[in-house]
């Protein structure tokens, strides 16, 4: 009969000597082709050398009652909860579930907890906890027909800007303001630096008030129009043109010294008038 002694006492000497590498190295590689392990990793499984069908690393799987259950948890322990169908890790306080799948399908049940995602408030391109319902850092891009559209009483689109900058604007793709609410309130359309409670660019020298069809109106006014010196409301160089005359008019209401105002008319019929602001008499052209 053959002696086995000596086979089973070369085993015993092969893993000695396995053991005594792993106590030097601190680490441990699985392979097939015995490469060294990664000096990051205290376990280092690599299967890209194992010829025909590869295999993955099987994580302890337990059902919510039991992960909870486990006493004093490592920071980092992972285990896969079949329960929620879901790997967890305690991160050191609690445990925390990643629910989050590749390409998702999230509805009203999910919960997010942690830096970015706590108590139904959602923060995209965040480093710390979002404080509303939906927090965005960074450009938003809508690229269909959408709106804004709110069902509360008072419902309001805000925007806050540091101080003494620009709280709104609305611009082309040149990057051109067109529409703007700078920090002061006043509005500016297609000007970037308005100088009133409402600026509007020129097109040229000309301002123009278009209507429909043939006419455009001013609509009358409830209470005076004035400013803060005179209460006076002030109209120069209103141009009214039409193809057949250019017709000029220039008036000023509750002039304080002596002066008159042109004006003219169409060579048409019809009149027109004006009265001196401290003359009863009409004149009429």
């Amino acid at each position: 009969m053959r002696s086995t002694f000596a086979p089973v006492l070369l085993i015993v000497a092969s893993a000695l000597l396995a053991l005594s590498h792993g106590a030097v190295a601190q680490n441990v590689g699985i392979n097939a082709n015995g490469a060294a392990p990664a000096p990051s990793a205290m376990l280092d499984v690599d299967v890209s050398a194992i010829a025909g069908t590869k295999r993955g690393l099987l994580i302890p799987r337990v059902t919510s009652a039991e992960r909870i259950a486990i006493p004093s948890p490592a920071t980092s322990l992972l285990v896969f909860d079949t329960t929620t169908n879901s790997f967890w890790y305690f991160d050191g306080t609690a445990w925390v579930g990643n629910i989050v799948e590749v390409d998702p399908t999230w509805d009203g049940s999910a919960v997010f907890t942690g830096g970015t995602w706590r108590s139904g408030d959602v923060g995209l391109g965040m480093t710390a906890a979002p404080n509303s319902k939906l927090q965005v850092v960074g450009r938003v891009f809508i690229d269909n027909s959408t709106f804004i559209h709110g069902l509360a009483g008072n419902p309001a689109l805000t925007a806050d800007g540091a101080l003494g900058e620009d709280i709104m604007r609305i611009r082309d793709v040149g990057a051109n303001n067109r529409l703007l609410v700078n920090s002061a309130g006043l509005v500016g359309i297609s000007t970037s630096t308005p100088t009133a409670r409402l600026s509007i660019a020129t097109i040229g020298s000309q301002a123009e008030l278009g209507g429909t069809a043939a006419s455009a109106t001013f609509k009358s006014n409830t209470g005076p129009l004035g400013n803060v010196a005179g209460n006076t409301l002030k109209l120069a160089s209103i141009g009214f043109t039409s193809t057949l005359e250019n017709v000029s008019l220039g008036v000023q209401a509750r002039r304080t010294a002596n002066g008159s105002a042109p004006l003219q008319r169409p060579s048409d019929s019809g009149s027109m008038w004006m009265r001196h602001p401290r003359s009863t008499t009409r004149r009429y052209g």
